[in-house]
């Protein structure tokens, strides 16, 4: 006869005092679980987080000790005095001012509706909608400012001199313009057309992923399209929101290409230019002034910074669970032919005709608006690649550094975006705040720091790509990160936990759920990646050399010389280059997203 087993041995152990559910928190045992399934990936993530907020600090505590300990002098009131009592600073601090507030709504604005004309309705146009919204980061900054100037410079631009061609017919005759890219409106023009990539981008990867099912019940509540995606959508979305909101301020603080060509010609002065000119300009180079300017920049990052991470930490906010989303799209009715039309001429303004502008001058013999069609041909492509010259080189170095730059820069990113998600630590909030310095600092200040702090003993890396490839994934590792934060932050912990629940290891877990679900976000910081890196300008001027010439130091010659054929040609290849890159990089995304 058997015997039956002692009754301990059928009854399930008694949960800890305080495990019973709360509304949002899982019991202890589970927290448990998931902190002992967590911790080996944890422990690696925090040691990629640590080295490279290493990577960053290195090069800016050598650049400080040698700027203000070396000598030991430092900052007092005089130089406070001399920089900010300058009436060229506060007239730079004041312009920055004005485009940051005009510009940088117009550009989320703009992309915002793209996204959501391309995601969420019967408005959208595939694979090439997604494609031009992102169409002005394909040219380099330098040569989509010199683009513009192309079209709308008031005496040789090609916009212009066809309006003046028309309305001569009618009788009305003008010696110049009637537009002028050299101006407030075209200052303003040139920088929503560069910065709305970077509202669209976060935006459209967040509402790719947002399950619909809130926004079909506004609308069978009677909501209008419009009012759901002001009260529904956007709420549902707020994370991506204020990444948009950040990448955009950061980019109108930063940039340097756009006001130093438009900018200068037009007396329009802002903080990047007077940076660069402290730097650069200036025997010795004014670094001083630089840093107080930076910090500036610092101040007004900081502040959005803050909201943006409040943001994802509150959780109020849409997530990507294990129930399945419907294919449901905001029908727009008779509005969907305007909306397209809308979106076409938008993309025919931006992006097309600025493209097309740089590829007609690159097959020209010099930049002229009359045309002599017999005399065009492929002689500045030729040119430009021959073996004499430093523009194949430099393609091949570019390519190299945006290609393993980018993979490199992606891969740092998940990590740190993995640690700065699980751990709400002091730590990891400091780590967050230094992954974010190079998007508050110019990138020629950056720039000089990894010369003083590489160049030279132990490491003797000066005059080498692999400075450059280090430089380039620290310069732009922070919206990277910043990307894959707010992808990880909507994927839901069900997921994970289901995988966990299966038996999958937290690696298996990572590439096979983690990841795939953080796809368009990863997609759209590979992205930038690449194209920032391909036709960077400003770190490049510094980094690079004889040696190991890339296309952004390479553009600067050209463009110096007054070569802008040559220039054009140059872009019009990168723009090739990308737009190969950008289209296999999107058609990954769709693959990815039919297989969720």
């Amino acid at each position: 006869m058997s015997t039956a087993p002692p009754l301990t041995d059928r009854t399930p152990p008694t949960p800890p005092a305080d495990s019973s559910p709360t509304p949002g928190r899982p019991p202890r045992h589970v927290r448990w679980s998931r902190q002992l399934r967590y911790r080996p990936l944890h422990a690696l993530t925090a040691l990629v987080t640590l080295v490279l907020c290493s990577l960053l600090l290195y090069p800016l505590t050598i650049m400080v000790w040698r700027t203000f300990m070396l000598d030991g002098d430092v900052i007092g009131l005089s130089d406070l005095e001399r920089v900010f009592t300058d009436p060229r600073t506060r007239s730079a601090i004041t312009n920055t001012t004005i485009i940051l507030a005009v510009a940088g709504p117009l550009a989320l604005a703009i992309g915002g509706m793209l996204a959501w004309l391309n995601e969420r309705t019967d408005a959208r146009f595939g694979l090439i909608g997604e494609l031009l919204p992102i169409a002005s980061l394909l040219v380099p900054p330098i040569a989509g400012s010199i683009a513009w100037t192309f079209l709308l410079s008031p005496n040789s631009g090609f916009a212009n001199f066809l309006i003046r061609d028309g309305l001569g017919v009618v009788g009305i005759h003008m010696d110049s313009g009637p537009f002028d890219i050299f101006s407030w409106y075209g200052v303003i023009l040139a920088y929503t057309a560069y910065m709305v990539p970077y509202a669209y981008l976060p935006l459209a990867a967040s509402l790719r992923s947002l399950d619909p099912a809130l926004e079909e019940a506004a609308r069978i509540s009677g909501s209008s399209p419009l009012r759901t995606f002001v009260t529904v959508t956007l709420p549902a979305i707020k994370p991506a929101a204020l990444s948009a909101v950040f990448l955009v301020t950061v980019v109108c603080l930063g940039i340097y290409s756009v006001p130093s060509i438009l900018g200068t010609r037009s007396g329009i002065d802002v903080v990047s230019t007077r940076i660069v000119q402290a730097m650069k300009f200036a025997y010795p180079p004014d670094t001083r002034s630089a840093l107080l300017l930076g910090l500036v920049m610092l101040m007004v990052i900081g502040v959005v910074w803050i909201l943006q991470a409040r943001s994802v930490r509150s959780g109020h906010y849409a997530r990507i669970s294990s129930r399945g989303h419907s294919n449901a799209v905001v029908t727009l009715g008779r509005w969907r032919t305007v909306a397209r039309l809308g979106m076409l001429g938008y993309l025919l303004i931006m992006s097309l005709v600025p493209l097309t502008a740089i590829l007609f001058v690159s097959v020209q013999k010099y930049w002229t608006p009359d045309v002599k069609w017999d005399e065009l041909g492929l002689q500045n492509y030729r040119a430009l690649l021959s073996s004499s010259g430093p523009a194949g080189k430099a393609l091949a170095n570019s390519l190299w550094l945006g290609t393993v730059g980018s993979i490199i820069g992606v891969l740092a990113a998940v990590f740190a975006a993995l640690y700065l998600h699980s751990s709400r630590s002091w730590i990891a909030r400091t780590a967050d705040g230094v992954l974010k310095l190079p998007g508050n600092m110019s990138h020629i200040v950056l720039a000089v720091a990894f010369v003083l702090a590489f160049a030279g003993d132990p490491f003797r890396l000066g005059n080498t790509r692999w400075l450059l490839l280090i430089a380039f994934i620290a310069v732009y590792l922070y919206q990277a990160v910043l990307q894959s934060s707010d992808a990880l932050s909507r994927v839901g912990n069900d997921l994970t936990d289901a995988s966990f629940t299966s038996g999958h290891s937290e690696g298996r877990t990572l590439r096979w759920v983690t990841l795939p679900l953080m796809a368009p976000g990863l997609v759209s910081a590979g992205i930038l990646f690449f194209v920032h890196i391909l036709g960077d300008v400003n770190a490049a001027a510094i980094l690079a050399g004889s040696r190991n010439p890339v296309v952004g130091s390479t553009l600067v010659d050209l463009y110096e010389g007054g070569d802008h054929a040559q220039l054009a040609a140059l872009a019009g290849i990168l723009s090739l280059i990308s737009v190969v890159f950008v289209l296999a990089a999107l058609s990954l995304v769709r693959f990815v997203s039919r297989r969720r």
